[in-house]
């Protein structure tokens, strides 16, 4: 004071509240100081005091609970968010906690962590929010519902395309009706019968857990034929009987093989063989089938169309023409020598183009003995030989001439139908006579060689000595035809004149046997100079032989088909 020496440590009023700040942050109290001197005078003085004053807990932004993509992800450190005060500015990026684990779910394949954010504002006021976090959590494999191994019914089935299992898992529905792959091809066994295929199945949940299972098919495989072994031969029996059944074998590359057994099918005769097929089929377990068919037979002896046979030489005199009311030839040898004669079958009134050459006898008389061999040609036998031996023409009985076989003096007995036979050696002298003759069969079938097939019979009697001279049949008419021109180019002549009625057969042969043409004449009348042109332009140059043939015999002569070369 002015007066007075003032004072220290005067004290105002309590205050008086004045109006918060807009914000209610601040509130504001007014002191006032009042002092009176010793002379009455008096001062006032206040004093505005403010505070902040915040009783209000500040605000965290929540984060909703969420839960993190995909599987097994992992946790994240913390969270960030924001805050707001009503006093204060608040702030951005505010992080949580690194979280606290919670429970999983019931069936384990949800985790869950909590994580909390704190804040607390420049007065003290504090804020918690907390955030859970879940995931999906799955470290266990899927189950794939297991397909045993198993092998296809039957033979090479074809592969299935694919196999179908289902499959299960911990934290998802699983599955029905999952396919495999197509299968990779194995190692096929030892023997090769059985073949392999692996498909494998493969699963992944979503956690990307796999499982994987594999299914191995077999299938037996076998495209390989059996084979028939031991297969009996075929063989032709002869006079036998056809068997009941034959057996065999047969073996498998993928089966045990066994026994077979085959019955006779197919009967069939041909001409004097029998027929029959034994067919043996083997089938493996895969249906590849075999077949082997053996054919057996079984020939018998047959011989047909049996004619009456006689041989006819050079000097032959028909029965006919002396009286006789049977066929056949008379034939003189004057003399010793080898003499072969054609043996001609059922030449009908001596008429030898009504029947065939079946063969030649052969009549060797030397040294005082007479032998006959019969040689038949090929395709005819003969079952008896008749041969008479003498100085008469013919053999007689009780005094009278006689040409039946039955009595000719040198008779064979019953023969095995032989294609060579001799009788003889006979003992002879001087002219004789001889009558050649045989019972000969056509050869149909043969299977048992003739047991007298280059047999002998040898009589024990003799010819008496043919001491008187022994007259010479008359001689028939020599055959003979003319042939011209020789050699000729494309037009051969035939000239003939008989003295008999006959047919006349004209052959033209090549010289290997083959017929190149015939020419009949079936009304010859006796005397008639017969003049016949024959073409031959379309044969080459060649050899030929021509064959004459009539009632008394047959004639052959040879020409030559000559044409000029023709001028380049």
């Amino acid at each position: 004071d002015n007066c007075s020496a003032g004072g220290v440590g005067i004290q105002s009023d309590g205050g008086v509240d004045q109006p918060d700040s807009a914000d209610g942050c601040t509130q504001y109290r007014l002191y006032t100081f009042t002092i009176t001197d010793d002379c009455g005078n008096s001062d006032i003085e206040t004093t505005l005091v403010s505070r902040d004053y915040d009783m209000t807990n500040p605000e965290i932004v929540d984060v909703a609970d969420y839960k993190l993509e995909g599987c097994n992800t992992p946790w994240p450190d913390n969270l960030t968010t924001d805050w707001t005060d009503n006093c204060s500015a608040g702030g951005q990026g505010i992080q949580s906690d690194g979280g606290v684990d919670q429970p999983d779910s019931a069936d384990g394949c949800t985790q869950y962590r909590l994580y909390t954010f704190t804040i607390t504002d420049d007065c003290g006021n504090s804020d918690t929010e907390t955030t859970l976090v879940s995931r999906d959590y799955d470290m266990t494999d899927p189950e794939i519902v297991d397909v045993a191994d198993y092998k296809l019914e039957g033979c090479n089935t074809p592969w299935p395309v694919n196999l179908t299992t289902d499959w299960t898992d911990n934290c998802s529905a699983g599955g029905v009706g999952i396919q495999s792959d197509g299968g990779v091809d194995q190692p096929d066994s030892a023997d090769g019968c059985t073949q392999y295929r692996l498909y494998t199945f493969t699963i992944t949940d979503d956690c990307g857990n796999s499982d994987t299972e594999t299914t191995l098919v077999s299938r037996d495989y076998d495209m390989t034929d059996p084979v028939i072994t031991d297969l009996p031969e075929s063989l032709e029996l002869c006079d036998g009987q056809l068997p009941e059944m034959l057996t065999a074998k047969w073996t498998d590359n993928c089966a045990a093989g066994g026994d077979l057994v085959a019955y006779p099918t197919n009967y069939r005769e041909e001409s004097c063989i029998q027929y029959a097929d034994y067919v043996f089929t083997a089938t493996d377990d895969c249906g590849n089938t075999v077949t082997e068919t053996i054919t057996m037979s079984n020939k018998t002896d047959l011989f047909e169309n049996c004619e009456t046979a006689f041989a006819r030489g050079d000097n032959y005199t028909c029965f006919l023409d002396d009286g006789f009311s049977r066929w056949g030839w008379t034939n003189y040898f004057a003399e010793e020598g080898t003499y072969t004669l054609p043996l001609y079958s059922g030449a009908g009134q001596c008429d030898i183009s009504k029947g065939v050459q079946s063969g030649e006898v052969i009549v060797t008389y030397l040294d005082g003995y007479v032998s006959v061999e019969y040689n038949l040609f090929e395709g005819y036998v003969m079952s008896v030989a008749h041969v008479y031996i003498g100085c008469e023409k013919y053999p007689t009985k009780n005094g009278k001439e006689t040409v039946a076989p039955g009595q000719f003096n040198f008779n064979t007995k019953k023969l095995d139908y032989a294609s060579n036979y001799t009788v003889g050696p006979i003992e002879a002298s001087g002219p004789i006579y001889v009558i050649a003759h045989a019972e000969v069969c056509e050869e149909v079938c043969r299977c048992n060689e003739s047991v007298d097939n280059g047999g002998t019979f040898t009589p024990s009697g003799s010819v008496e000595p043919c001491i008187e001279e022994v007259l010479a049949p008359v001689q028939q008419e020599p055959l003979n035809f003319s042939a011209y021109p020789v050699p000729f180019e494309n037009e051969l002549t035939l000239e003939y004149n008989y003295k008999f009625d006959t047919d006349v057969a004209i052959e033209i042969y090549s010289m290997n046997g083959i017929l190149i043409k015939r020419v009949d004449n079936n009304s010859y009348i006796k005397g008639t100079l017969e003049q016949i042109k024959i073409d031959l332009s379309d044969v080459q140059n060649q050899a030929l032989i021509v064959r004459m043939i009539t009632s008394r015999g047959v004639v052959n002569k040879k020409i030559i088909a000559m044409r000029p070369k023709k001028k380049k």
